[in-house]
């Protein structure tokens, strides 16, 4: 936990804070991070440990009305990964990706957005007037319709939750990208791959939207998958 390490997760993490980067590197790893959220910019310490922290994935424009922002996106992550990953090296590397991607506000590439239901075709008008409103625009917009305040049409939420569908392949795609580069360099039979979340999303599950307000399941029961190098048989575990 945050408070474990005695930092704020929303300020930075203390500089004697031992970070697995550091570990890696201690053990003569080459260690890079590509990131895409705000929160994870060096200044908030999470530059720990890596030798090359590319950061411009994180940079957020925040418009004169405070209430704009512009993301990276997960292509631009994949483009710096693949460009960091062609580069020579003697050592064994530990690479840290960060996809902010499945995430509000919900809006995947074009080819992604009608791929879950025909609800999204439907409500084109709906979801292209959420697309049009600034980011604090929309954050209040959801909030509403999420506790039921602003009340929508059954098919209308179900477009807006293809959306995050849509965002999840996509960054899906992405980090296949990511794979197939580690195929083509010989890499894939010596190298683990983690796959990760740092929270879920709440539709209406529990009566609001988004996450960050509650400890239910939705938002807490994140993916965990390991891949170690070989065919060793997948399994599942409860």
């Amino acid at each position: 936990y945050p408070s474990d390490l005695g930092g704020n997760p929303y300020k930075y993490i203390p500089y004697d804070t031992a970070t697995v980067a550091e570990a890696f590197r201690d053990a003569g790893y080459d260690t890079a991070a590509i990131v895409s959220n705000v929160w994870l910019k060096a200044s908030m310490g999470f530059d720990q440990g890596f030798e090359h922290y590319d950061e411009k994935s994180a940079i957020s424009e925040f418009y004169a009305d405070g209430d704009r922002v512009e993301w990276k996106t997960a292509a631009d992550v994949t483009d710096a990964a693949l460009a960091w990953l062609a580069s020579e090296r003697q050592a064994p590397f530990f690479l840290w990706l960060h996809y902010l991607d499945p995430h509000h506000p919900y809006d995947p590439p074009a080819q992604y957005r009608d791929l879950f239901s025909p609800a999204t075709q439907e409500h084109g008008d709906f979801l292209a007037k959420l697309r049009g409103m600034t980011t604090g625009e929309q954050t209040r917009a959801l909030t509403k319709i999420g506790t039921g305040e602003t009340a929508i049409a059954d098919s209308e939420f179900q477009a807006i939750i293809d959306q995050y569908d849509g965002e999840i392949a996509y960054t899906d795609a992405q980090i296949g990208r990511v794979i197939d580069r580690l195929a083509e360099l010989g890499a894939a039979t010596n190298t683990m791959i983690v796959i990760t979340a740092d929270h879920g999303e709440e539709f209406r599950d529990h009566g609001a939207w988004g996450h960050s307000h509650t400890l239910h399941r939705e938002l807490i029961r994140v993916p965990l998958i390991i891949a170690p190098p070989g065919t060793a048989a997948a399994r599942r575990v409860p």
